[in-house]
């Protein structure tokens, strides 16, 4: 186990044969922020550079934005309700609930599973 410091660590976590790596944090008596013991310090993992990506879509993506900046309908609009029939054909499923941020996103989804505080 590394030596508790002020220092930023980053630590590995596997959980069910995957491995996953956190950002960097501060320990806290030697847990992780997930409440894991720490175990080891790796090298943290570059975020992913999508400028090259976006450079090829961006064409598409300005046009689209500007449709819904000039509708005036950011929230429920027919754009949004397009996605949604769109997005629940794609991954077969009847039903698509949009949300403001991946935050909500996840809220949900844990509301779903019935996972509250304390689990």
């Amino acid at each position: 186990m590394p030596r508790i410091s002020s220092r930023k660590i980053t630590v590995e976590c596997t959980l069910k044969r995957s491995v996953f790596v956190s950002q960097s944090f501060q320990p806290v008596l030697g847990r992780s922020h997930l409440g894991m013991n720490v175990n080891k310090v790796i090298t943290p993992v570059p975020p992913l550079d999508l400028t090259g990506q976006y450079a090829t879509i961006e064409t598409d993506v300005s046009a689209a934005v500007l449709k819904v900046l000039a509708s005036g309908q950011y929230i429920n609009g027919p754009v949004v309700e397009s996605f949604t029939e769109q997005f629940a054909q794609y991954v077969g499923s009847q039903h698509c609930v949009v949300c403001n941020s991946g935050t909500d996103a996840l809220y949900l989804a844990l509301r779903s599973l019935n996972i509250g505080a304390g689990d």
